[in-house]
C-alpha cells in the first residue's frame, strides 16, 4: 500500500485528477467518461497507461531492477522509437541519424556489415548508477536470432541518451518452444519465483543444462 501511494505522488497533476474521479465513480469507466464529458474508449486508455505506470513505478520501490514489469508506458515508446532508429542507421549506414541519442561517435565502430530485418524484443536492466541497459533480440536478413545491449540514461529533460557502444552478444542459442526442450524452458520459467531485484531464481546450471542437451540433439 505505501509503495502505491509513492507511485501516485509520481503522477503528472492531470493524471492524479483522473485517478481521483475514476476511483469516486468505483473504477467505472463509463461514468468517468460522461463526468469529463470525453470518449469512452480514450478514457479506458489513458487509466490503462495510468495503471501501467504506477505498476511500474511500484515494482521499482519493490527494488526490482532486472525486469520489463519495471518500464512505464512513455520509457517504452521511447525505447522502441530509438530501436527503430537504430535499425534504420545500421541497415543505412548513416549514423547521423542517431545524432539526437548521442553527440560523440558512439556507433560509428558497430559492426557495418550486420543488417537487422526485425527486431523482435527487449530486456531491460536498471543499474546501479540509475541508467539502463537494454538487451535487443533481433533477426538478421537471414533469418538468424542474434541479440546485442546498449546503455542508456534518460536526462533532465525527459529524453534518452545512449552511454556507451552497442555490444553484440556471443553464444546465442534459440530454443524453439514448441521443443521438448523449449517447453521445458517455459515452464521453469513461468513456476519461477522472483528475486527481490526482480530476477527470476532459476539455477544458471539447470538452464545450460537444458541449452546444452537441446545442442547435442540437434547436432
Amino acid at each position: 500500500y505505501k509503495s502505491y501511494l509513492k507511485s501516485l505522488k509520481k503522477l503528472s497533476e492531470k493524471e492524479k485528477e483522473l485517478i481521483e474521479i475514476y476511483l469516486q465513480t468505483n473504477l467505472d469507466l463509463k461514468k468517468t467518461a460522461f463526468i469529463l464529458n470525453t470518449n469512452y474508449s480514450l478514457i479506458q486508455r489513458k487509466i490503462h497507461l495510468i495503471k501501467k505506470k504506477i505498476q511500474a513505478y511500484g515494482y521499482r520501490d519493490l527494488g526490482y531492477v532486472a525486469t520489463k514489469a519495471i518500464v512505464t508506458p512513455n520509457l517504452n515508446r521511447m525505447i522502441l522509437r530509438f530501436l527503430e532508429k537504430f535499425k534504420k542507421a545500421l541497415n543505412e549506414n548513416n549514423w547521423k541519424l542517431l545524432n539526437i541519442y548521442s553527440e560523440d561517435e558512439t556507433f560509428h565502430t558497430f559492426t557495418n556489415h550486420l543488417k537487422i530485418k526485425k527486431i523482435t524484443d527487449y530486456d531491460i536492466s536498471l543499474l546501479k548508477n540509475g541508467n539502463y541497459k537494454i538487451y535487443v533480440f533481433f533477426k538478421d536478413v537471414n533469418d538468424i536470432i542474434n541479440s546485442f545491449n546498449i546503455q542508456f540514461k534518460i536526462d533532465k529533460k525527459n529524453f534518452l541518451k545512449i552511454v556507451s557502444k552497442p555490444k553484440l552478444e556471443k553464444n546465442i542459442t534459440v530454443v524453439p518452444l514448441e521443443s521438448n526442450s523449449g517447453m521445458l524452458l517455459k515452464k521453469l520459467i513461468n513456476n519461477a519465483n522472483r528475486a527481490k531485484d526482480g530476477t527470476l531464481q532459476i539455477p544458471k546450471e539447470l538452464i545450460e543444462k537444458i541449452i546444452k542437451e537441446y545442442q547435442d540433439k540437434k547436432g
